[in-house]
This record gives structure tokens, sequence and C-alpha cells, in this order.
């Protein structure tokens, strides 16, 4: 489509470059360009692809500092609090938002109701929804985890850094008993594994990545 509509003649869209990007998370700047150029004939250069990722990868740093400051500049960090920045685009929340909120309530219940597991489970299956905003599919622990991500993700739609828009990537939550739930397809899409996640949810309530849309 953009060979077509001329949008290479000075250069590569951002759409073409955000998809060379994701290869280059997952492989070298060469292996990518052979595997992008496998699919669509031709392929952005290696030394583009690189100076791409390099350059979509700076922001993650800004990202992090707006959602770590403690000035809760970022929209995110303004409804459910500080997250800690570990690196390359990734995050961990230290303290569900919802805390207080399930704790109240199995005070007053003694315990949390059936249904919500049936609500969690429903969450998790594959919905077109939830594949929108990357959300769910496995990341979810209880039914206001079907309230906090999709919350995060859609704020999320609104910032952008520089002229890049930012997408946020659900791989996992952990239960207030320690139950650790994986979003095993969101995280296949993202640069990081199941192993990663999971040593992330060692010390935080949520792991989520930023990723260029």
């Amino acid at each position: 489509m953009d060979l077509a509509l001329g949008l290479g003649a000075d250069g590569f869209s951002m759409g073409v470059l955000s998809r060379a990007v994701q290869l280059a998370t997952k492989m070298s700047y060469g292996a990518a360009t052979i595997v992008f150029k496998s699919f669509c004939g031709w392929s952005p250069s290696h030394k583009t692809i690189e100076e791409a990722t390099l350059g979509l990868g700076s922001y993650a740093a800004q990202w992090g500092r707006a959602a770590a400051g403690n000035d809760y500049s970022n929209p995110i960090s303004r409804v459910e609090g500080k997250a800690v920045h570990l690196g390359d685009g990734l995050f961990g929340l230290p303290k569900c938002p919802f805390a207080r909120s399930i704790a109240n309530c199995k005070q007053l219940r003694g315990n949390l109701p059936e249904s919500y597991a049936k609500v969690t489970e429903d969450y998790n299956k594959p919905h077109w929804v939830t594949k929108e905003l990357h959300v769910g599919q496995g990341a979810g622990v209880s039914p206001f985890c079907a309230i906090h991500q999709p919350l995060r993700s859609a704020l999320a739609k609104r910032i952008k850094i520089g002229d890049t828009q930012l997408s946020v990537y659900q791989l996992g939550c952990k239960s207030g008993g320690g139950k650790k739930a994986l979003a095993k397809t969101i995280i296949e899409k993202s640069a990081f594994n199941e192993e990663i996640v999971a040593k992330v949810l060692d010390e935080h309530m949520c792991c989520y990545a930023v990723i260029a849309a």
C-alpha cells in the first residue's frame, strides 16, 4: 500500500517502520530486513531499520520518567499510581489500584462472590476488544482487571511522545494471593518472554510493555 501510494519516495511511512521495528525487537536488524522482504517483496535497509528502532526505543525512557515521576504528569500514573520502568519499555506496577476495594469487599462478605471467577474466565477468553486493546487473553486474575487493564490501554491511546503514538501491551498480572497470570499471546508480540514477565511479577502486581503503535 505504501509503495502504491508513493509514500516511499522520500522514505518510509510510520506504519512500515513500526512493523520493521517490531521485527527488529525479536531478531537482528539484518534478519529483520530479510523477513520483511520475504513477506512484502521489498524492505527498508538494514541501516534504516536500525535507526528507526533506536529512535523509537529512545521514547521509552521519556515515558518511564512520566510514568514514574512524582508529579504524576502521565494520565496513567494519575489513575493507577507510579509504575517502575525496568528498561526497554517494560514496566512493573508495585500496587494494584483496586487492592483496597478488593480488601473491603472481602471484609464485608468474607470472600469474593463466586460469580467473579466466571467474569474473570470470560475476560481471559479471546475477544476482538481485548485483542484491540492488548489486554486480557490470560492476564486477568479478577473482574477488577477487566476494568483496570482496558482503562490503562485506552488512556495510552491519548498519549504521544513527540509525534509517536504509543500502545500498552498487558503482559501479566498477579493476584493478592500471589497467583500469576500471563497473557502468552500478547507476550509473543512483545520483545519479552514468559520468564521475564514472571520475574517482574515476583516484585510487582502488574507487568506491561510500552510499544510504538
